[in-house]
């Protein structure tokens, strides 16, 4: 007789490639939260992302059954890839609960990276009203009520004082009767778009995925569309050439941090920009995106954020730019993480 499944986490990613920090989320949130079942989700295509295209949907799907085919306590779930299009959470999760009355407690498990973008998500107050928030630590965040939108902070029971912000211990909870739950991981600080970078420079990345991965990345020479970056193209020039373009859209308090110091990081620079309002960073991002295309004849590897335009992010690799509207960029001080970076000045 099979057990009786009452407690479930849902776990939704583009496994672009699936990686080892994936398994170790799985496992740590397994330990702690103790669910009788723990949903893995592909997406068909990230709304918050531009698709990276290496790797089909289909093909995704199937790297990922066989990763977790040997977790018991892990199903994979193929409704998004088999609705394509653009995969929205609050669909999945609706289409779960409904199609699973025995769900009794559901959980929504995510990257504190994600959470302070929560508000961006379609229907967010529908999805704090239909289960519960895992929020996983990533290295650079800190577990404070300014990692929680403001839009979010409204379904909060009760704020904590001014006094007691950096202390808001492990619960949140929420006047819909659900609650965001932390979990501080024991983390590999491993991204997708690392080892994408390491397979563009012809990098190993065996210590990074799992060995099936591994070889499946070998195997089509995937992650290579970008592979003539660093010997063809220098990074200041591309550096300096983003700088002059979003100076020419008006661009507010461009700075450029240098972070090769930093080795655990998957980029060596960061461009930071503000604009004046939302349009301003939809157009500044959407102009740099096809200048760069048109100068270098690169594509980023990853775009995010053009459809709220609050924050925008380009990643070229070695190089990754944030545009900001320069209200959200005050409000999540970003730089703070880089504060010890040398600031490079390409603006004059």
């Amino acid at each position: 007789m099979e057990k009786p499944v009452f407690r479930v986490g849902i776990f939704g990613a583009s496994f672009n490639p699936l990686h080892l920090g994936h398994l170790n989320l799985v496992v740590q949130v397994q330990e702690k939260f103790d669910f009788d079942l723990i949903k893995v989700i592909p997406t068909f295509q990230n709304p918050l992302a531009s698709p990276i295209e290496e790797i089909s949907p289909e093909k995704r799907l199937a790297i990922v059954r066989k990763v977790f085919k040997d977790y018991p306590f892990v199903e994979v779930d193929d409704q998004e890839i088999k609705r394509k299009g653009v995969s929205y959470t609050v669909d999945t999760i609706r289409n779960i609960k409904e199609n699973n009355p025995s769900f009794k407690e559901v959980f929504l498990i995510m990257g504190m990276d994600q959470l302070v973008q929560f508000d961006k998500w379609k229907s967010f107050e529908t999805i704090v009203k239909e289960v519960n928030l895992v929020v996983c630590s990533r290295k650079g965040y800190e577990w404070e009520m300014s990692a929680i939108p403001p839009s979010l902070q409204e379904y909060v029971h009760s704020l904590p004082s001014q006094r007691k912000k950096n202390k808001i211990g492990n619960k949140l909870k929420l006047i819909t009767g659900k609650n965001i739950c932390w979990l501080p991981l024991n983390d590999m600080d491993i991204a997708s778009s690392q080892v994408r970078r390491r397979c563009q420079q012809n990098l190993s990345v065996n210590h990074l995925v799992p060995p099936v991965v591994d070889q499946y990345i070998q195997k089509y020479n995937l992650y290579q569309f970008l592979s003539s970056f660093s010997p063809d193209i220098d990074i200041l020039d591309l550096i300096k050439f983003c700088t002059k373009a979003l100076l020419d859209k008006k661009a507010q308090k461009v700075k450029v941090f240098d972070l090769r110091q930093f080795p655990s990081l998957p980029f060596d620079f960061t461009l930071v920009a503000s604009g004046l309002n939302i349009r301003h960073t939809k157009v500044m991002a959407s102009y740099l995106h096809r200048q760069v295309q048109k100068k270098f004849s690169i594509r980023t590897q990853q775009m995010e954020g053009q459809e709220n335009g609050e924050w925008i992010v380009l990643d070229y690799g070695a190089l990754v730019v944030h545009v900001f509207y320069d209200y959200t960029r005050e409000y999540y001080h970003l730089e703070d993480l880089w504060q010890t970076a040398p600031v490079q000045d390409f603006v004059s």
